[in-house]
């Protein structure tokens, strides 16, 4: 209770009341709709079980709200030629909550990284209760940093050839673990990228990547929703 009146009280500070009662809104929606959903309201770095050099360069855990997903889902679908020819990425997965929301919006091949093998395992359990036959997943317990992006994705194109990638970034990264993360996208310029990003504080590091802005909306004047894209190269 403690840990969700202080969650309440940081997102009232940091969106403003209006945007935090839209959200609150659309949360009671998602918990009266997905009872059994298992996730954490906040959980600092120093109780999760990874190691002490990833603790200093992650932030504290929050579910990726529920309102931010609608928002982020809804204009992505705008933009990509067809959701299921696409990828969803989530790179800090958590316990499945925006893979799980992807898949209401017509994605059925998700991918999951969590560098935490404890939210691996109720992700596992989350989207094995709710995801529906068709959506396909895997879900890796990996750094980013050790990810092969082109291995990662073999093996979601029997049926049909994937056309986009679409990774969801939630919260800002550190800038450092954010250029590994776009040196590895050096090695999808055979596909389109879409990269949807909840906050970031370092765009130029993206930008200077060939990743152009695409989508902007700002919750409040410190905190936009920003999507990036990059065509293949032909």
């Amino acid at each position: 209770m403690i840990s969700l009146l202080k969650l309440v009280i940081k997102t009232k500070n940091h969106w403003g009341l209006k945007p935090l009662l839209i959200g609150s809104v659309y949360e009671l929606f998602f918990l009266a709709t997905n009872p059994g959903f298992k996730y954490f309201f906040a959980v600092e770095p120093e109780d999760l079980d990874i190691s002490e050099e990833d603790r200093k360069s992650s932030d504290p855990y929050g579910p990726a709200p529920y309102y931010i997903l609608t928002i982020c889902l809804n204009q992505i679908k705008k933009l990509i030629h067809n959701a299921q020819d696409s990828i969803f990425i989530d790179i800090g997965c958590g316990p499945g909550r925006a893979l799980y929301c992807s898949s209401t919006f017509g994605f059925n091949r998700l991918i999951g990284i969590e560098q935490s093998e404890k939210l691996t395992n109720l992700c596992n359990q989350n989207l094995k209760k709710y995801l529906p036959p068709q959506v396909d997943s895997k879900i890796i317990n990996q750094n980013v940093k050790d990810i092969n992006f082109s291995n990662l994705i073999t093996g979601f194109d029997r049926d049909k050839k994937i056309t986009s990638l679409v990774f969801f970034l939630y919260k800002p990264f550190d800038d450092e673990i954010l250029k590994i993360l776009l040196n590895k996208f050096d090695e999808l310029t055979f596909i389109d990228c879409y990269i949807i990003y909840f906050g970031p504080q370092n765009e130029s590091t993206i930008t200077q990547k060939n990743f152009p802005v695409v989508y902007s909306r700002y919750i409040n004047p410190d905190t936009p929703i920003k999507i990036y894209s990059r065509k293949k190269s032909h």
